[in-house]
């Protein structure tokens, strides 16, 4: 394929959209082509930081309704069949984890939920005194419940729901312990490469994590798709991880590294050593 036929393939490369013939041709293309890879890879780095930009904030009038709206949306996901009376954490596990529904309305209620409560955050955002102490809760119960989502979605044999995992955690604002492994356990073992390469993208957020910087060390050396090699190694340049220097000489010197890794390497150890 030219570069301007896979050029087109990217929108559904960063979605997940890609059936496993398109994502073939694509990877095959990126393999050999650095101007196609660097701008995918550019693309999927502008993509991840979409996921930190500041949401509006909605009007006071929507108050009222967005606590309907969200009271709404909890009995129908209770009466679904949630039975148990626990915590509200508890609850919220237990329905993502424990439970099978079918996908459209899954993602219909999960999305909805997600939506209404990001609402009642930014709208709480301004409040003083009470509501300030209830926009804080509100926000953290948020930021557990799109964790919790995004950690169950990581575990599904479907690569769209993994995608679709890791874009939620693009709006986390402080990932649990719990939420960093599943995504370094992605990116060194899923089946995928797209999706390997969408939880490199989703991990630049959190790079300030000493976990998260091991991690992606320690990941360069299992991979072996040269366009997640080449965003490894971008990523730890990012990152100005010295430590990385000694990893990139060792892939250099593997006889099978392919060209485009190999330059990227050498790049990457100029930068790192200036």
């Amino acid at each position: 394929m030219s570069c301007d036929e896979i050029r087109s393939l990217f929108p559904d490369a960063l979605t997940g959209e890609l059936d496993a013939a398109d994502r073939a041709k694509l990877e095959i293309h990126i393999a050999g082509c650095p101007f196609c890879g660097d701008e995918l890879r550019l693309l999927s780095e502008t993509w991840a930081r979409l996921g930190i930009l500041p949401t509006e904030r909605p009007s006071a009038s929507l108050s009222g309704r967005f606590y309907a709206m969200l009271e709404a949306e909890r009995r129908q996901i209770e009466a679904a069949g949630q039975a148990e009376a626990a915590t509200k954490r508890s609850k919220r596990r237990a329905l993502f984890s424990g439970r099978r529904f079918p996908r459209p309305a899954f993602q219909f209620g999960l999305g909805a939920l997600i939506l209404t409560a990001g609402l009642g955050a930014g709208l709480l955002l301004g409040a003083r005194g009470t509501i300030g102490g209830r926009a804080a809760t509100l926000r953290g119960e948020v930021d557990d419940l799109r964790q919790t989502v995004a950690v169950a979605l990581l575990d599904k044999p479907s690569s769209s729901d993994r995608l679709q995992g890791l874009s939620y955690t693009r709006q986390i604002s402080r990932p649990g312990q719990a939420t960093l492994d599943a995504l370094l356990r992605t990116l060194d073992e899923d089946s995928s490469v797209s999706v390997r390469l969408a939880a490199a993208d989703a991990l630049y957020l959190f790079t300030g994590d000493p976990t998260v910087k091991d991690g992606i060390l320690a990941s360069l050396a299992l991979q072996e798709s040269p366009i997640v090699q080449v965003a490894l190694i971008d990523l730890l340049v990012d990152m100005r991880e010295k430590r990385a220097v000694d990893s990139l000489r060792t892939l250099i010197g593997k006889p099978s590294v392919d060209p485009a890794v190999r330059k990227q390497a050498e790049n990457g150890i100029r930068q790192l050593t200036i």
